[in-house]
């Protein structure tokens, strides 16, 4: 039987989140702390340190989203052994979370977490989508729907680009 421990924003743990946040201010070439940061860090912190604990929070561009969440969501997970997903938007942001902000967030603080990217369905090249994709539908309920191969596109097909999904298609045989 495996057994959790509860999530309590106890005072070491409240001390580790302060440290995660100075490390940052002193180690960030022109880190500006922001009013709107310091309140998320405290909404993100009471929620991610609460059994069952729960947060909205929306700020505009440039404020500091996520240094704010990261700061007291890593030295939570790593406190209680937990894994921490960050999910977004959009791919950009994707990549500046992965690439940018969370490689300087441990950098600055010292912190140690294995960090990996899951990308969504649709930043693979999978059959099933290939298939959808290509021009020659000749089996099955796919010949029903003539027009399916136009409606898996987000926009017509370019000249040749249903012929060369196509390609890659049989490439994968």
């Amino acid at each position: 039987m495996t057994t959790t421990t509860l999530r309590v924003l106890d005072d070491p743990l409240k001390e580790a989140i302060r440290k995660a946040f100075t490390s940052l201010r002193e180690s960030l070439p022109g880190f500006q702390p922001r009013r709107s940061q310091n309140l998320m860090i405290g909404v993100a912190s009471r929620a991610l340190g609460t059994p069952g604990g729960r947060a909205i929070v929306e700020a505009p561009t440039g404020t500091g989203k996520s240094m704010a969440y990261l700061t007291p969501a890593l030295p939570i997970a790593l406190a209680h052994n937990r894994k921490v997903v960050i999910s977004t938007a959009t791919i950009a942001l994707q990549e500046q979370v992965f690439t940018r902000d969370m490689p300087n967030f441990l950098k600055a603080t010292g912190l140690t977490a294995k960090v990996a990217l899951a990308k969504g369905r649709n930043r693979y090249a999978c059959p099933a989508r290939m298939l959808d994709l290509t021009t020659h539908r000749q089996s099955g309920q796919e010949a029903m729907f003539e027009d399916m191969e136009v409606a898996a596109w987000t926009r017509p097909p370019q000249q040749g680009e249903g012929q060369t999904v196509e390609t890659l298609f049989k490439a994968l045989d």
